[in-house]
């Protein structure tokens, strides 16, 4: 993200006005979902004006510009401050895309105030959470994504698949950990008890504890290839 900063302007919830006041404005300059969260999670109503410019322009020319302030007044603070988690949980930059399942969608379950959804969203925000608390959250976050109740099982809702294969555990793990890095929050943490391990040197998400078919099924699996 590029910053701009404009002192020679005043700004107003009306545009630029000529007044003899001179004050800071900022200008963020991108078009990454992160840049619009971190924003809109970081960003004080005390501060100084605070605008996010998409820097991709229409075919007339024009382009997007957000009012962060603004913007995070409408929203409310707390929703803001679970904006982490809904783009987190739902796949960012070290967290897989959960199928079927888009930002927007989520977004607008989370608008919608469902307190079990809130409660969830508030929880992965919290610091020192164990994995054992964030586990025991995915069946409910699962289940109302893919909309059902929290109350459901994802046995129930045929998607037994994750609940026994660990893929929702280690999901939740590095959402959770991904959440407490953009907090600032990761320092006593480590990252392989949290979805991870080192393979080459370098990080990579651990997908499964388990393999992927039963271990008679893949002795008997072979192939003819004749080159590598």
């Amino acid at each position: 993200m590029v910053l701009e900063r404009c002192t020679n302007a005043v700004a107003t919830p009306f545009g630029v006005t000529g007044a003899p006041i001179i004050c800071v404005v900022w200008f963020g300059i991108g078009e990454d979902t992160d840049l619009l969260v971190f924003l809109l999670h970081y960003a004080q109503g005390d501060t100084m004006a605070l605008y996010f410019k998409s820097d991709r322009t229409k075919l007339d020319g024009s382009f997007k510009v957000y009012d962060i302030i603004r913007l995070k007044d409408i929203l409310g603070h707390d929703l803001c401050s679970q904006l982490l988690f809904i783009h987190a949980m739902t796949g960012c930059n070290t967290t897989s895309r959960i199928f079927g399942v888009g930002k927007t969608s989520a977004f607008q379950k989370l608008v919608k105030r469902d307190p079990v959804l809130q409660s969830c969203a508030d929880a992965f925000t919290i610091p020192n959470q164990t994995t054992q608390n964030i586990e025991d959250l995915r069946c409910q976050v699962m289940s109302f994504l893919f909309g059902g109740k929290h109350v459901d099982s994802l046995e129930t809702m045929r998607y037994n698949i994750f609940s026994k294969k660990t893929a929702t555990k280690l999901h939740c793990r590095r959402v959770y950990y991904q959440i407490m890095v953009w907090m600032g929050m990761e320092e006593v943490m480590d990252a392989m008890n949290w979805g991870w391990k080192i393979l080459d040197n370098r990080f990579v998400p651990l997908m499964s504890r388990m393999n992927a078919a039963p271990d008679s099924l893949l002795k008997v699996i072979r192939c003819n290839c004749s080159t590598a």
